[in-house]
């Protein structure tokens, strides 16, 4: 029974195998742990479409 609590890692879960490609046995079998990711400069999420908007000029 899933409980509302679950949502949210549901829902990561599940992007993480459609993003990856995952095969869902494969993530049965071996499930994937989290990684903790520190950046020691800001990172700029916007960058692949602020140099697609330089690319076609606007």
């Amino acid at each position: 029974m899933a409980y509302i609590s679950q949502f949210a890692e549901a829902i990561r879960n599940k992007l993480v195998v459609e993003i990856a490609g995952f095969k869902l046995s494969e993530i049965q079998k071996h499930p994937f742990a989290r990684a903790s990711v520190q950046y020691t400069q800001p990172y700029n999420c916007l960058v692949g479409e602020e140099s697609q908007e330089r690319s076609i000029g606007k």
